[in-house]
């Protein structure tokens, strides 16, 4: 599969994206598939370093990554975070460069805020960098303690 994606056309890696979308979470979460799914983030968003990439080009880049990465929220995003292999897939996502801020954001603010908090923020989830939500004026003292509870909870599941 990985040789397939490294030196098939750009319809067999889309072949192949289409068939594996379902099984991307748990494919990230296994010792081999999580290598696949790796590939499947490298090669489903490559295009030519030689020329610019046309208009057609760059919509199905970010229809890939779009697909890609809607498989990664919620439980999945969780489960796959705080897995040993899962989160070399999420670590390959949030540093991607094709991946928006925006998207990196949301991987980041769900993993890292609770939900009680997030919930209750009057500007939308993940529409500001982690350090602004944290330093900002308006969070009460119990919001400041559950977002660092969490964080804790945190460290302690992914070491």
């Amino acid at each position: 599969i990985e040789a397939c994606l490294k030196w098939g056309t750009k319809e067999q890696r889309q072949d192949l994206l289409s068939r594996c979308s379902g099984e991307l979470p748990k494919m990230a979460q296994d010792r081999y598939g999580h290598q696949v799914v790796l590939k499947l983030l490298l090669y489903a968003s490559k295009t030519s370093s030689q020329r610019k990439p046309t208009e057609e080009e760059k919509k199905v880049q970010a229809k890939n990554m779009r697909e890609i990465l809607d498989k990664f929220s919620g439980k999945n995003l969780h489960a796959t975070f705080f897995h040993r292999y899962g989160c070399r897939v999420i670590n390959g996502l949030y540093f991607s460069t094709t991946v928006k801020a925006g998207d990196k954001r949301r991987l980041l603010h769900s993993i890292a805020i609770p939900e009680a908090v997030a919930l209750r923020r009057p500007e939308l989830p993940s529409s500001q960098p982690l350090r602004k939500v944290l330093q900002a004026e308006d969070l009460t003292e119990q919001q400041k303690k559950s977002i660092a509870q969490h964080l804790e909870e945190a460290v302690e599941k992914a070491i």
